[in-house]
């Protein structure tokens, strides 16, 4: 990294950081608290870290010529100790001594990396210099030291911001370190702007390989979804671990491995005593996969179901069924309901067959209350005391011709 020499670079720093440094190392020993009990007056006989907790203490209230020279007290009295050097480089920097805070934070940094304070300035100097290398290498070891604060969420957006940094970034990620639920779930708490070029940065890292935590990725996107941004949780799901974001519905031909509790868009199966949906293998004359549904219920309930986003307009959908003795098998009925003002956008009896198996019928998503869709397939009554099945496959929305 290009060593910052000149005041003018390092001074910003000080004010982004200079504050938390010391609310970090107030942390760092448990000393701060005996000082509180046992009172200031006798801390400067204290060699250390309880001078380094003394230090500490001056700083926060406020006496900068004080919390030096504890600093330094710490730094003679356990000169390789990477907390002294780095206390002292705090003291330094909050008190605007640029250049010797650098010179301190230097000789913590070789001592050791794992301090807090010494990542966070030589995080702070990378992004102050556009340093995106060194940035990244600062940024990871914070994180895998499981540090979340402002500063750090601060730093990842900057670096997000740009293409070098997103590539970065997401060259971390395909490395699989142990930050990446964190990374991935946190998505679903950003603003949009900063939503979107995590989304970017997801999407990237996939691309180079990343073995992504769908299922952290999922609770970031639940998240939107119980803030109702399906939108943009959908967006956010096929950034990382979605299929074919040009189907208007997932995993119509049920053949998809993703685990369901793991994909917020897949289908979804109400547990409900007399009525069954599960995808299995399928009878002749269906192939592959499709859902099973068996009811023993007078009357008709949904099987299965999944969320939709549908643009206002004209559709149409398709799908295949097949029950023994019955082709298509009418007592399956898929529908579309807009979940705002709970009408059916769908009607069945505009359903025609397009052969034996086929079905299909003409929707359309109206403009008011209807953002948000839910796909169900219901299944009719069975006759009392009769247990009917049937089965459901090839499911499919276009845009209507």
């Amino acid at each position: 990294m290009n060593n910052p020499n000149k005041s003018s670079l390092i001074r910003p720093i000080a004010a982004t950081i200079g504050a938390l440094f010391i609310a970090i190392l107030s942390m760092m020993s448990g000393t701060d608290r005996i000082i509180a009990e046992n009172g200031l007056a006798k801390a400067p006989f204290l060699g250390g870290k309880a001078a380094g907790a003394y230090s500490t203490a001056l700083s926060r209230a406020g006496d900068r010529t004080g919390a030096i020279v504890a600093a330094e007290q710490f730094v003679r009295t356990d000169p390789i100790d990477p907390a002294a050097t780095a206390i002292l480089g705090s003291t330094l920097l909050t008190d605007g001594q640029d250049e010797a805070a650098q010179r301190a934070f230097r000789v913590a940094g070789q001592l050791g990396w794992r301090q807090v304070s010494v990542q966070l300035y030589w995080l702070a100097t990378a992004l102050a210099l556009n340093d995106t290398n060194i940035a990244q290498q600062r940024l990871d070891a914070l994180m895998r030291l499981d540090v979340n604060n402002e500063q750090v969420n601060s730093a990842l957006q900057q670096l997000e911001a740009t293409p070098e940094g997103r590539r970065a970034l997401a060259g971390l990620l395909v490395q699989d370190p142990p930050w990446m639920p964190r990374f991935l779930a946190d998505a679903g708490h950003l603003k949009p702007d900063e939503l979107v070029t995590r989304e970017r940065t997801i999407a990237l890292a996939r691309k180079q390989g990343a073995d992504l935590d769908c299922g952290s990725l999922s609770r970031g996107v639940f998240y939107l979804i119980s803030r109702k941004y399906i939108k943009e949780a959908k967006q956010l799901w096929q950034s990382g671990c979605g299929s074919d974001s040009s189907k208007f519905i997932n995993d119509g031909d049920f053949e998809q491995s993703t685990p369901e509790e793991k994909n917020p868009f897949t289908w979804n199966f109400p547990k409900e005593a007399g009525i069954e949906a599960s995808v299995e293998p399928a009878p002749r004359p269906l192939s592959g996969h499709a859902l099973k549904i068996k009811s023993t219920l007078s009357v008709r309930k949904v099987g299965a179901y999944q969320i939709l986003y549908l643009s206002p307009g004209g559709y149409r959908l398709s799908w295949q069924s097949w029950s023994q003795g019955r082709a298509p098998d009418f007592s399956i009925i898929p529908q579309v309901i807009c979940n705002q003002s709970r009408r059916e956008a769908t009607d069945p009896a505009t359903t025609i067959s397009n052969d034996d198996l086929t079905s299909s019928l003409i929707f359309h998503v109206p403009n008011a209350d209807c953002a948000i869709q839910t796909f169900s397939i219901v299944k009719q009554a069975a006759g009392f005391g009769q247990n009917d099945t049937g089965w459901v496959d090839k499911i499919a929305i276009t845009p209507a011709p």
